[in-house]
């Protein structure tokens, strides 16, 4: 659901009618739609208990860090 929600939002489309039409692929690593003639990178964390997706047209380094956490602790 997170992967997909992401998807949606990147190309800005509605959850009701892009849900089914994108295609997840290689290992949860791409993903395509059918008005697309290229894939879409997925990038996808686990932090604590978040799942953060993020997509992008552009190929990502498979080791590049997206993410700066910072743990806040008094």
């Amino acid at each position: 659901w997170v992967i997909k929600e992401s998807l949606i939002k990147w190309h800005r489309g509605k959850i009701a009618f892009d849900f089914k039409k994108w295609n997840i692929k290689n290992n949860l690593m791409k993903a395509s739609h059918p008005n697309y003639s290229y894939d879409i990178t997925i990038f996808l964390k686990i932090y604590k208990k978040w799942l953060i997706s993020i997509t992008t047209k552009d190929v990502l380094e498979e080791n590049k860090n997206l993410l700066l956490i910072y743990d806040y602790k008094k």
